[in-house]
């Protein structure tokens, strides 16, 4: 069992100690306990709504890199999250997460940035507004991709027409994933919405008709739709360019 020690405050001291300052907490961190070949730790939420998205980050001080970047990074969010995996950590809970290999034995931890399901966040603010602008190019990818499955599934030549979406919908993701991990962020390693779409459509199940696979596909993806845009914060009053500048947003890169 892992031992939850806390860096700074015991759970109760620390919650107690943030309301009082009008504060939102940051996620608390465990000392690291070795478990085979990584550290794990476990990761806490004092506050009173779920963490829907945070970075964890590891340092060492035998390997210091330049301007403090980590040598290792945790980065989760449940809005819109990704591979069915239970993201987020609720109000009270916890999760235990192996971050790091054990040939460092003089590692730190720390979170760097978090958002709660209530809209409010506390850390770095340049992260906080990365992960809010990877969750508003997702919006923008999944507007795209609707766009493009709904033509598809009113075209006599739906069959002929699958290749070439594919490929443009694998160009698209390469292209976002680049973009959406400009900056020296390094959070998202994937466009998860263009990589649905050619992915599903490049492999469909012998079993359904194509039209079904495209129907099915644009049903996920409406409810994607909807999740991102009842999230917290909202992201309809995000200003400044877009991570995917300079791209069209509109249709599938050719």
């Amino acid at each position: 069992m892992v031992r939850r020690i806390m860096f700074v405050f015991s759970f109760g001291f620390g919650l107690a100690l943030s309301a009082c300052l009008g504060q939102t907490p940051l996620l608390q961190v465990s000392n690291p306990q070795a478990a085979g070949p990584s550290w794990q730790i476990v990761v806490t939420n004092p506050y009173s709504e779920a963490a829907t998205a945070f970075v964890l980050s590891m340092t060492s001080p035998d390997r210091p890199l330049p301007n403090g970047f980590p040598l290792a990074r945790h980065f989760e969010d449940s809005v819109p999250g990704s591979g069915g995996r239970p993201l987020g950590i609720a109000a009270g809970g916890t999760k235990t997460i192996a971050l790091g290999g054990v040939r460092f034995n003089n590692v730190k931890y720390r979170i760097d940035a978090v958002i709660y399901a209530d809209g409010s966040s506390a850390g770095d603010p340049a992260l906080v507004h990365h992960i809010l602008q990877v969750r508003r190019a997702a919006l923008a990818d999944i507007g795209a991709a609707l766009s493009a499955l709904g033509k598809a599934q009113t075209d006599p030549s739906l069959k002929d027409d699958v290749p070439g979406i594919v490929d443009r919908f694998r160009e698209q993701a390469r292209a976002h994933a680049n973009q959406l991990s400009s900056g020296g962020q390094h959070l998202h390693t994937g466009d998860y919405v263009c990589e649905l779409v050619w992915r599903n459509l490049d492999r469909p199940s012998p079993r359904a008709s194509l039209s079904n696979e495209v129907s099915a596909l644009s049903s996920v993806l409406t409810k994607w739709q909807q999740i991102l845009e009842q999230s917290k914060p909202s992201l309809a009053v995000l200003s400044g360019p877009s991570l995917l500048q300079g791209m069209d947003a509109s249709a599938p890169a050719h």
